[in-house]
């Protein structure tokens, strides 16, 4: 009876050392938040290329000409004139301004001052962290640290706002609030560029889903209004 009993008493241990209730002890890859759990400080981003093609102007200011036998130079009222410079070549009669010798302007705006520039990419890249949330029921979210500006009144504290994203499962619709801020970099000569995107128009019930793959598709703004906006993947 004794031996039968200390036989139970070790199964019972085996079990207990197996068990997967919530009271055991889990270990959570960082960025990686499993069903019931949250992942803080999970790196969430976004980089993409804007890519810019040259664009025709009329070059000025005594800059050769493209067939290098004149010089193109500016006018006062916007438009350039080629001119036929003696020495170069002989103009072979009046130019468009009449002159009978000397410098002879072509033009204005004449196809040998046309050039095109030399185009250049943007790379934009948005960078923050989040609190990575996958709940028991199903749900996900986002949960970004609320982004912060000056008060008007400066003997006040700053104004904050949210910023996150939730899925809800049982609607099966995702709804986002707040705004990331991201950096852009020309190619050509490092100039900065700020970009925006708005998680508000995250409102569907066809993203943050699937994990993987933990992906928002979005579009970004470019804050100054020089380019266009341009769709943007969001990853973590």
């Amino acid at each position: 009876m004794f031996k039968r009993f200390a036989a139970l008493v070790a199964v019972a241990v085996v079990v207990a050392a197996c068990s997967s209730e919530s009271t055991a002890p889990r270990t959570i890859a960082a960025g990686a938040a499993a069903f019931g759990a949250s992942s803080p400080n999970t790196a969430v981003g976004s980089q993409f290329v804007v890519y810019v093609e040259g664009a025709t102007f009329y070059a000025g200011d005594g800059r050769p000409s493209r067939n290098g036998m004149g010089q193109c130079r500016s006018h006062s009222d916007g438009t350039t004139g080629w001119y036929w410079v003696p020495g170069n070549v002989q103009a072979g009669g009046r130019g468009s301004n009449g002159a009978a010798s000397g410098d002879q302007e072509n033009g204005p705006n004449h196809a040998q001052c046309r050039f095109v520039g030399g185009g250049y990419t943007v790379t934009v890249t948005f960078s923050d962290v989040a609190n990575y949330v996958k709940a028991g029921n199903g749900n996900m979210a986002l949960n970004f640290n609320s982004f912060c500006v000056p008060n008007a009144d400066p003997a006040l504290p700053p104004v904050c706002y949210p910023r996150d994203v939730h899925y809800q499962k049982n609607s099966n619709f995702t709804q986002g609030q707040g705004v990331l801020h991201g950096t852009g970099v020309r190619s050509d000569n490092n100039a900065i560029s700020h970009w925006s995107i708005d998680l508000s128009q995250v409102s569907s019930s066809s993203n943050l889903i699937d994990d993987p793959p933990r992906q928002l598709l979005v579009n970004a703004h470019n804050d100054e209004g020089w380019y266009a906006d341009s769709p943007a993947t969001i990853s973590w």
